[in-house]
């Protein structure tokens, strides 16, 4: 019993990581609105707006990243991954 305790995850409340998760599917939304919106603008030739979309890709996708360095060490494998599941199952379920 107590090596089975010891091989499960750190232990933190589910809570903790559902919200985490919800944080990181919203900041992958943003990063996918953000680079749309960019690509629309390099399409119609907006190239100074572009390139502050750009920037604001850039900082999305740093959110990204650190929420994935949170989640995986609260214990979730694979959170990148797991919230485009997510994302994606929300999305037809509309």
């Amino acid at each position: 019993m107590i090596a089975a305790a010891s091989a499960q995850a750190p232990n933190t409340p589910v809570g903790v990581k559902q919200e985490g998760m919800k944080d990181m599917r919203k900041d992958i939304r943003t990063e996918r609105a953000d680079k749309r919106a960019r690509a629309a603008d390099v399409r119609e030739g907006h190239y100074n707006a572009a390139n502050a979309e750009n920037k604001q890709v850039r900082a999305d996708k740093r959110n990204v990243r650190s929420e994935q360095h949170a989640l995986k060490s609260e214990g979730v494998k694979h959170p990148i991954n797991k919230a485009d599941r997510q994302i994606k199952a929300q999305n037809e379920a509309k």
